[in-house]
């Protein structure tokens, strides 16, 4: 199915300078959260979405032969535990 583009999103894309944001619905049991690429919030479509910067990235997916875990919270920030026994 075609997308017909409004006179407002082609001026736009003729811009010299593009600003793309990714928003999405993060949906947990207590609710839905609207989150931004960007800094602040937005409305768009009725809901808020709350920047959040860098916070949150979105990555290329890249293949390998093997099967490993990658990502996740940087080695940096962990603060490793031990379990009370």
């Amino acid at each position: 199915m075609p997308r017909l583009l409004t006179p407002a999103m082609i001026t736009a894309l003729s811009a010299e300078v593009l600003r793309p944001a990714l928003l999405a619905s993060l949906q947990f049991a207590s609710g839905t959260v609207y989150v931004w690429s960007g800094l602040g919030p937005i409305v768009w479509s009725g809901n808020t979405f709350q920047g959040i910067g860098t916070l949150g990235t979105v990555s290329t997916i890249s293949e390998a032969s093997t099967v490993e875990a990658q990502g996740g919270i940087d080695r940096a920030l962990r603060n490793p535990c031990k379990l009370a026994q």
